[in-house]
This record gives structure tokens, C-alpha cells and sequence, in this order.
């Protein structure tokens, strides 16, 4: 072979041949193109697409060392972690540590809570004392919403300032504290006519389906009304009801109203005819009445005083007597009364007092020729008392409680009255056509309780006011704490019976009498109430506060 040293030295091009011993044909003598040798033995020939000398340069947490032609690149970055924990710098700034945030698939776990940067007492999370399960939501320090777990419920609350104003129950949402407020109205979901709340102070109102005010209240009035106005109202002066007159649809009229003792019925027109007011009766099945009306012609104002008893069998009501412009009736044989005749005038009853039969009764007579003598006799036993007029003597006590003796105390029931005078002939005793009632006194004394919490935990500063309904003053009243604590008030002339700034939290119970003469006869006071602990001034349903955490988060830690 020729020494190819010799030969001149030329600039070659990658598609150039070469001379080669081709090892696979029996180291034959080749050529081949310098393309295809880089081909073959693949060699790196660009970096990123750069050719020619390419450097490799260290910097900020990389280092570059070679030995011989290898060239090795390494981070300077040290550090452990934890699978599925987002990294963080440590405060070296030079090395990588695991965060408190965990991915878990899609979701993000914290231990604690999130802050807004600048701002460590606005922020959210989970409480890191109590329950682990409760979420807080603080703002500017004061916790306002609040995520609850008890192991079994879930549950939440809203806050102003700290203190609960909304907190979900079982059966719904339960308003915490003395007050709800709203601007105005409360509507129905997609009924925007339907509505309640306030157009002004002191105005609430009530509307359904309608541009009106259905229901309306302000101080000193109730109205209810239908597209025809006002059928209803109730004020100061009493209760009046209206009737769309001649069935119309636009106009109200009043039909009834309410006077110091009794109700006025007014009349009207009905179907062009002039009508007095009436009331009418209907038989059972709503298909005929019996109706009273009053006149339609003007004339003296008068009413009718019926008796107290009922007649006997062919007895007319008639005139007994004139008293002003009342007529007072009377029940009389042949259509007639004597207007001379004995009659009671007026009764007042006394009930007995707790089983002591010592019910009374005063009773005033007019009427026939003095002296006059009163006889009562009762209904069932026959028994009978008889106390003898004298002279004039209009008025007949029996009972103490009366102003008589206690020889005519009465018992329990109805009582019948008779009376005789000193008329030639002399009148003997007769029924009077009276009738008065001993009511039956039992002991139903009630209570009700109104305490007052403590000023904060630890403090036995509770109170209460104990109302007590019937019963007779003074009472003595004792209460009880749970522990065995006693506490009593003797003699309290009048209701309610007051315990105040000495009471520790817990349950208390009431026991106590009246003051009624006899004292295995008085009646017994009972009941309970509760006092709780509470230093901000919040109510819980479950008699459990929520616990407020009011601790700073750091951007590492819980």
C-alpha cells in the first residue's frame, strides 16, 4: 500500500469517502462516506443546536466537574422530603424541607389555618384546640363563623363580635340573642307578592298574593283586610267586624263591634230592604235559622234584663220593674208580675277557700213589706240557712267572708233562694226564682320562671324572678341547687318572689306554700328553672357553648 502519509491534506467534506476494511465482507478494502461513519458510531455532534466548542458553565445550586472526557453536572441543593408533601425552603434558603400542605389526589390538606399575608388575625382553617373537626372563619381577631363537630352531628353558627346571632339545629336554623333584624321585608322564594316585615316603625304587616296589606299592625291596632277593605280591627276602644254590604267586592261596612260589656250588632240594608241588625240561628243542619233582630225605626234605647233562673212550666217573662232604661224581667204566671212583689235585687258569692267550706253570700232584696226574712237551701243536700229581717233590713249576709256568722259558712254547690215579708196575710217562705253557685277552690297554684345567667364562668351571681299565679300571699318559697344548696324567702307578700345576685349555674327546684289560714290546708308552690353560665352574653341550644379560638397562625405551624 502506498504510505498515505505522503498524500496532501485536503479539507474535507461529511459527504467525502474514506478508505476502510470492511469487517463483515472478510476485511475487504471499502470505501464509505464520513456522514455515514458519524451515522455508525452516533456521534454528538450539537448541543441544543449549537456546534463547534460548546461550554458548560456552573451557577447558583449546579456544579460542573470533568475527568478525562466525562463531564459530570450535580445540584447543590440539599434536603429530604416526604411523598405527597409540597416542599418548602428552609430558613437557610439553600435547602428544601416538607410543608404542613399535603395533596392526597385532587384535595389539599392543612393542619391549621389559612392567613392573609400582612394580616395574621384574618384568617381561616381548623381549630387547633378542641375538636379537630371544627372550622373557624376569623376576621380582625373575632371569630364571626363557625363549623362544629361532635363526633356524631355537624352543626355551625354565625357571630357578631364574638357572640352567637345564628346557630343550626336539628330542626332548622335557631336565632341566638334578643333580636332579628331586617330592613324591611321577608319574601317567599319566587312569590314576590307574598311577603311580611316592616313599612315603617312601628308598622308590620302581612301580604299574600296581593298588592295589600292583608294583615296590618301598629301601636294600639290589628287590621285584617281583603280587596274590599277592612274586616277587621281591634284597637283601644274595642273589636270591630265588616261585611261587604249587598255582596259587593269594593265596599266594607261594620257588622259588629265591641262596647265596654257587651257588642253592638248593626244593621243595614240587605237586598234594598232596610234591616235592623240581627243575629240568627241555625238548626244543625245549616238549612233554616231563627233569627233576633233589632227595630228599623228610630226610638228610646233600651235593653232587657232577663232573670238569673230559668221559669217553670207555663211562666211568662214579663216587666218586673223599669231601671233606667233597662226593662228588667222576671218570670210570671197569667202573662203578669206584681210589681210590689219581694225579688232579689242583687247577689255577690264568695268561694270557699281550699276545702274549708266556708264559702258566703250577700244578698239584696226590694220589693213586698218590711220585715223581710231570707232563706238559702241547697240544691242537692236540702240544707238550709234563715236569717230574719228587721225594719227596713235590705241586705243579708251569710258566711264570714260575707260579713255573717261563721255558723252560715256554705259548702260547695248551687244554692236556691227564698223569702217571705210581713204582709196581712203574712208571705211565707217562697222560691224567689234566684239561684247563686259556691264555686269549689283547689289548689292549681302555677309558676313561672325568669333567671338570669351568671356574669361569666366561675361566678355565682345568677338570679331569678319567680312568678306565682293564685294562691294566697304571703308566700313562702324555698329553692334547691342540685348540689344541695338552700335557698328561701318567707313571708313575700305579692308575686313575683325575687332571688337575686346569689345563685351558682345548675338546675334549681322550687318548693313552697301559700299563706292559706289553715296550715295543713295550704297549697303547695313547685317548679324549676335553670341557671347557666355565661360570661359574653350567648345562648347555645344544646346549653353548650362553642369554643372560640383565638390564636395567631404562623406561615409554619398550627
Amino acid at each position: 500500500m502506498s504510505i498515505i502519509y505522503t498524500y496532501p491534506t485536503i479539507t474535507g467534506n461529511i459527504n467525502d469517502n474514506v478508505l476502510v476494511s470492511d469487517s463483515t465482507n472478510n476485511n475487504s478494502t471499502s470505501q464509505v462516506s464520513i456522514s455515514r461513519i458519524k451515522d455508525l458510531i452516533d456521534v454528538v455532534d450539537t448541543l441544543n443546536g449549537l456546534t463547534g466548542s460548546v461550554s458548560i458553565i456552573p451557577g447558583n445550586f449546579m456544579a460542573v466537574t470533568t475527568s478525562g472526557n466525562d463531564i459530570s453536572i450535580s445540584a447543590e441543593v440539599g434536603g429530604s422530603g416526604t411523598a405527597s408533601t409540597i416542599p418548602k425552603w428552609s430558613s437557610d434558603g439553600s435547602t428544601l424541607t416538607d410543608s404542613f400542605i399535603v395533596t392526597t389526589g385532587n384535595n389539599m390538606s392543612i393542619p391549621g389555618y389559612i392567613a392573609r399575608t400582612g394580616f395574621p388575625d384574618t384568617y381561616f382553617g381548623y381549630e387547633s384546640t378542641g375538636n379537630s373537626k371544627n372550622i373557624a372563619l376569623v376576621s380582625n381577631g373575632t371569630q364571626t363563623v363557625r363549623s362544629i363537630s361532635d363526633g356524631t352531628n355537624s352543626y355551625g353558627w354565625l357571630g357578631y363580635n364574638g357572640v352567637t346571632s345564628l346557630y343550626a339545629t336539628d330542626t332548622g336554623a335557631q336565632l341566638q340573642g334578643a333580636y332579628f333584624d331586617i330592613p324591611n321585608y321577608i319574601r317567599h322564594v319566587g312569590d314576590y307578592d307574598s311577603l311580611f316585615g316592616f313599612t315603617n316603625n312601628d308598622d308590620f304587616i302581612i301580604n299574600v298574593n296581593s298588592g295589600t296589606d292583608q294583615i296590618r299592625v301598629r301601636q294600639n291596632s290589628i287590621i285584617i283586610s281583603t280587596d274590599s277593605g277592612t274586616k277587621f280591627a281591634a284597637g283601644p276602644s274595642g273589636v270591630t267586624l265588616y261585611n261587604d254590604e249587598n255582596g259587593s267586592t269594593t265596599t266594607s261596612k261594620i257588622a259588629l263591634s265591641t262596647y265596654d260589656s257587651g257588642i253592638n250588632v248593626l244593621g243595614g240594608t240587605e237586598n234594598s230592604f232596610t234591616r235592623g241588625g240581627a243575629v240568627r240561628f241555625y238548626n244543625s243542619a245549616n238549612t233554616r235559622y231563627v233569627g233576633i233582630s233589632g227595630p228599623t225605626t228610630t226610638g228610646t234605647n233600651y235593653e232587657i234584663i232577663l232573670p238569673d233562673t230559668i221559669g217553670a212550666v207555663g211562666q211568662v217573662l214579663a216587666i218586673a220593674s223599669i231601671n233606667g232604661s233597662n226593662a228588667v224581667m222576671q218570670w210570671a204566671d197569667n202573662g203578669s208580675v206584681d210589681p210590689n212583689a219581694l225579688k232579689v235585687d242583687s247577689m255577690v258569692p264568695y268561694g270557699e277557700t281550699a276545702s274549708k267550706n266556708d264559702g258566703a253570700v250577700s244578698i239584696t232584696v226590694s220589693g213586698g213589706t218590711p220585715d223581710y226574712d231570707v232563706q238559702i237551701q241547697n240544691s242537692v243536700s236540702g240544707v238550709s240557712f234563715l236569717i230574719n229581717g228587721s225594719n227596713n233590713q235590705t241586705v243579708f249576709n251569710f258566711g264570714t267572708q260575707a260579713g255573717g256568722s261563721s255558723s252560715t259558712n256554705l259548702t260547695p254547690g248551687t244554692w236556691k233562694v227564698l223569702g217571705g215579708d210581713s204582709s196581712n196575710p203574712q208571705k211565707l217562705f217562697e222560691p224567689l226564682n234566684k239561684t247563686f253557685v259556691i264555686a269549689e277552690v283547689s289548689c292549681n297554684i302555677t309558676t313561672s320562671s325568669t333567671p338570669t345567667p351568671t356574669s361569666g364562668p366561675g361566678a355565682d351571681d345568677g338570679s331569678v324572678s319567680i312568678a306565682i299565679f293564685d294562691g294566697t300571699p304571703n308566700y313562702n318559697v324555698t329553692i334547691t341547687h342540685t348540689d344541695g344548696t338552700v335557698l328561701s324567702v318567707v313571708g313575700a307578700t305579692s308575686s313575683p318572689v325575687s332571688f337575686d345576685d346569689e345563685l351558682k349555674p345548675g338546675t334549681w327546684t322550687i318548693t313552697g306554700t301559700d299563706n292559706e289560714p289553715s296550715g295543713a290546708e295550704k297549697c303547695p308552690i313547685t317548679g324549676s328553672f335553670v341557671i347557666t353560665e355565661d360570661g359574653s352574653g350567648s345562648f347555645f341550644a344544646d346549653g353548650a357553648a362553642p369554643e372560640a379560638d383565638s390564636g395567631t397562625p404562623t406561615a409554619d405551624s398550627d
